[in-house]
């Protein structure tokens, strides 16, 4: 079974969270989190409506 690489899932959710116009982020409180587990970021993160 393969290993998924939260960490590059993360980063994919990151840039497609970007707002290039307000130049920011709209990703959670949860995403900057360091002591929530990435598997969890990614899921929390992944369900977000892209606004």
């Amino acid at each position: 079974m393969a290993t998924i690489n939260y960490t590059k899932r993360l980063e994919n959710i990151q840039s497609r969270k970007f707002d290039r116009e307000l130049n920011e982020s709209v990703l959670s409180k949860t995403f900057s989190s360091r002591e929530i587990p990435e598997n969890v970021k990614y899921l929390a993160e992944s369900m977000r409506k892209i606004e």
